[in-house]
């Protein structure tokens, strides 16, 4: 997928840790991996495509939005990006996350989606589904989002990141990781929460979950929620 300075540490980051509690059922091992992207658009109009892009800019899935902004987006095959997985330490550095990965099968690689290019009526951006509800009065705040995780077999991921890029350094984003991943593709979770009155400091906790619709929008439409 194409690097992005805004949720580039969305990629490979599932986090089961230190704040909140996550109100969706974990996956079981005996779940069969993700094949699709089931989405929302919330901006713009019209009919429209989605696409799914390497680093390089090639095309590597694409789907059509219809004109509520509902699309359904096969997740690529593994023999179409084998050349391009990376060890997950590597390929969690390569999209802006900074800190400690280890994992439990050190041979694993992996592949993550956070970004597509959405088009539509007088609309071209990269989106997320991802969602911030900031508030001053009283303050809190929570970053929600969703990412695909694809590792050529089961490992646990587990360490610390400063993801402040997923906000555009606009907030300090603390990660813990702890998670298992099944081999193909992972759906994960991603909460983040302030701390008390520190409205730009923000820790968070995810997990791998099962098949759900995801709301889509772009980082200008993240930025414009934050109140500061």
């Amino acid at each position: 997928m194409k690097k992005t300075p805004v949720l580039a540490g969305l990629l490979l980051t599932s986090l089961l840790a230190s704040c909140g509690s996550n109100p969706t059922p974990p996956v079981q091992e005996t779940d069969p991996p993700l094949t699709q992207i089931q989405g929302q658009l919330v901006e713009g109009r019209g009919n429209g495509t989605v696409i799914l892009k390497a680093e390089d800019g090639s095309e590597l899935g694409r789907a059509a939005v219809d004109n509520n902004g509902a699309f359904t987006l096969p997740l690529p095959a593994p023999e179409t990006f084998t050349a391009r997985l990376k060890t997950t330490s590597e390929a969690l550095s390569a999209v802006g996350c900074s800190g400690t990965l280890n994992s439990s099968a050190p041979a694993a690689k992996g592949y993550g989606v956070a970004a597509l290019r959405a088009t539509r009526t007088d609309f071209d951006k990269d989106v997320y589904a991802a969602n911030l509800d900031v508030q001053l009065f009283p303050p809190k705040g929570k970053l929600t989002a969703r990412v695909w995780l694809y590792t050529d077999q089961a490992t646990r991921l587990t360490g610390t990141l400063n993801c402040s890029q997923l906000v555009n350094n606009a907030a300090q984003v603390n990660l813990a990781l702890d998670v298992q991943t099944r081999a193909g593709w992972n759906l994960v979770a991603i909460y983040a929460e302030t701390q008390g009155l520190q409205l730009t400091t923000l820790s968070g906790n995810a997990n791998t979950v099962r098949d759900e619709q995801t709301i889509w929008r772009s980082a200008d439409a993240l930025r414009a929620q934050l109140p500061f």
